[in-house]
């Protein structure tokens, strides 16, 4: 017999989360910290409206849009460990092109990559979840 699992909204057609969009928003939120950036600043950068960053920081998206994340990938920091509550990013690399890393924080798959009660090493372009509380972090 072969286990498959799926997580219900695979089930739904929909491969992001509620979760995964707040960890998106999260991840957006610890970037603009760090630079001591406001929603504004950061839509400027990015060459998109304030209002659509503002959507985006809120969690109040269903699905994240491509040219969207294509664009806020390049000032968002990779995320190193993430839970509910805390966050840990490096400041020495950011998405950049890689959008679809970004992308897949808000998926479903996200947490199938990882055990969410311990610390992972995926060896991958994917944020990984920890238990361990966190601060922002910067590597030097």
């Amino acid at each position: 017999m072969t286990k498959v699992s799926f997580h219900k909204s695979e089930m739904d057609g929909n491969k992001y989360t509620v979760e995964g969009i707040t960890r998106l928003a999260f991840t957006i939120k610890a970037s603009m910290k760090f630079r001591g950036w406001s929603e504004r600043k950061l839509a400027m950068h990015a060459g998109v409206s304030h209002v659509t960053v503002n959507k985006y920081v809120r969690a109040n998206i269903h699905e994240p849009q491509p040219d969207i994340l294509r664009a806020l990938a390049p000032y968002i920091f990779k995320v190193t460990l993430i839970n509910q509550d805390n966050i840990e990013i490096d400041s020495d690399e950011i998405y950049g092109d890689n959008w679809q890393a970004l992308e897949k924080i808000a998926t479903a798959a996200y947490m199938q990559m990882g055990n969410s009660s311990e610390v992972t090493n995926l060896n991958s372009d994917l944020p990984k979840v920890a238990e361990t509380p966190t601060k922002y972090k910067s590597k030097k």
